[in-house]
């Protein structure tokens, strides 16, 4: 036998050594119902406040990064699923694919006035180029083999943000690829199969990438400030009704890092502020 076998069970007996880990995963529930946000910074960044303890505004102009596909990028679909049929390709959902640009940042734009990030009226003042990226995940549940299915969560784990959670992590242990249902990937399906569960399921799910607005500017380059990634389960829900909800419940996390996955309740219905006004977006279709 090769060692990276050997490897691959040494892990899974320490990791079934391991008590199951605390933390907002723990008591996934319902997940139909649960907005997963996983938010980071890089660079420095961090919010300023005011003497009084609230955020200093920072302003803004939206980039449109556009409706991703539900195919996986590096793996050859047609070889791996039977027929040929290429993950994702077959999905239609007019609750999303009806859904433009505008009609996206005009559901995700008042959670983020809320959190006092404005939008911008002139170049000079732009402090953030917020790139927006949304999509349908195609999930694993459509797939019997196990080793595709392993591969197609764990894409689907770091689109979405679920790659912060030690349960996803070990779906990417290259020593257990294309043997059947890993080892260590069974074990963790006992222990947070409930997580796996959400995650297997098709999702939307949203992407603001916020940059640096004046190095961008000036430099001709991009540096990331933060990132958001938000899902909800498809199954009981639709895009265009669910989106103003799932950015109010992701929004107390714009621009903080979260340090995993947090999982919260959609609220009905949706946050009004009024008319609101901005640049012409970076990169618009």
């Amino acid at each position: 036998m090769k060692s990276y076998p050997r490897k691959g069970l040494v892990l899974a007996l320490l990791a079934a050594a391991m008590p199951a880990m605390a933390g907002p995963l723990s008591y996934v529930s319902d997940s139909e119902k649960l907005d997963a946000v996983s938010s980071k910074t890089f660079s420095g960044y961090a919010r300023a406040r005011a003497p009084d303890g609230s955020y200093v505004p920072e302003l803004y102009v939206f980039g449109n990064g556009g409706q991703l596909g539900g195919t996986t990028p590096g793996m050859n679909e047609a070889a791996l699923i039977p027929g040929g049929t290429i993950i994702g390709s077959t999905v239609s959902d007019p609750t999303i694919d009806r859904m433009s640009f505008d009609s996206v940042v005009g559901d995700i734009q008042p959670s983020l006035v809320a959190e006092k990030f404005l939008p911008a009226r002139r170049p000079e003042q732009t402090q953030l180029l917020i790139m927006v990226y949304w999509g349908r995940s195609f999930g694993g549940r459509h797939v019997s083999n196990g080793a595709i299915r392993d591969l197609i969560d764990y894409h689907n784990a770091t689109l979405m943000g679920f790659d912060s959670d030690p349960s996803i992590k070990s779906l990417s242990d290259p020593s257990l690829a294309f043997w059947g249902k890993g080892v260590l990937a069974s074990l963790v399906t006992e222990t947070r199969g409930r997580v796996l569960s959400a995650l297997e399921a098709d999702r939307y799910y949203v992407i603001l990438r916020a940059f640096d607005f004046p190095y961008a500017w000036k430099q001709k380059k991009l540096r990331l400030l933060w990132e958001t990634r938000f899902s909800l389960s498809e199954r009981s829900n639709a895009f265009n009704e669910a989106l103003p909800g799932m950015a109010q419940t992701a929004a107390r996390y714009f621009g903080k890092d979260t340090g995993g996955l947090m999982l919260d309740t959609v609220p009905d219905g949706r946050v009004d502020i009024g008319t609101l006004k901005s640049l012409e977006t970076e990169g618009g279709r």
